[in-house]
């Protein structure tokens, strides 16, 4: 039997299996960060599954509605670059040959009730609550005790360090989101 060089690194499955084991409270994923010419490494995200922006961000990481981050998804700002409140800002996607950030879920999360203090490793909600803007995110690297977030909905487990590099990385927008998509957790398997 041949099995063809570009598929010994890849495991399919049917949707149905994937989604079977994905742990609804408490999803993890992953981004690969990457530049043309750097590698910066993978980030390892834990998403509050009871927000619906938590479950959109999972989608978009498995490409479940349709558009992903994993092609052409760039970042392509760095807010308050070494001050307090840092964020590394993406989230748009690729549909048509045109860039988006329009939201794929209604009635997403937003403001008041969902807001909390600016911490750093939290991943939150950054098109101002327009649903044109609703799959951005912002990846926060310092914190700031003194401001909050409109929607945080998950929050860095391991790699904020990839992301520090990253967001320093002149200029931003050549940061790409290489790889993306979520660990099944041993305990499903």
């Amino acid at each position: 039997m041949y099995i063809s060089k570009q598929f010994l690194n890849k495991l399919f499955c049917q949707m149905s299996l994937i989604s079977s084991v994905i742990p609804l409270d408490s999803p993890e994923v992953f981004l690969d960060l990457s530049s043309e010419c750097e590698y910066f490494g993978r980030v390892y995200i834990q998403l509050w599954g009871h927000l619906r922006r938590a479950n959109q961000f999972l989608a978009l990481c498995l490409g479940t509605l349709g558009p992903t981050y994993m092609i052409d998804s760039h970042f392509f700002e760095a807010y308050g670059r070494n001050q307090p409140g840092e964020c590394l800002h993406g989230g748009e996607y690729m549909i048509n040959n045109r860039k988006s950030g329009q939201g794929l879920m209604e009635d997403l999360e937003w403001g008041d009730q969902w807001q909390l203090t600016q911490e750093e490793g939290m991943i939150v909600g950054a098109g101002n609550g327009r649903a044109e803007r609703n799959t951005c995110f912002d990846i926060c690297t310092i914190g700031n005790p003194l401001k909050e977030f409109a929607c945080p909905f998950g929050r860095v487990i391991s790699g904020l360090d990839v992301v520090k590099r990253a967001i320093h990385h002149n200029p931003v927008r050549q940061v790409t989101i290489s790889e993306c998509g979520f660990l099944v957790p041993f305990t499903t398997l």
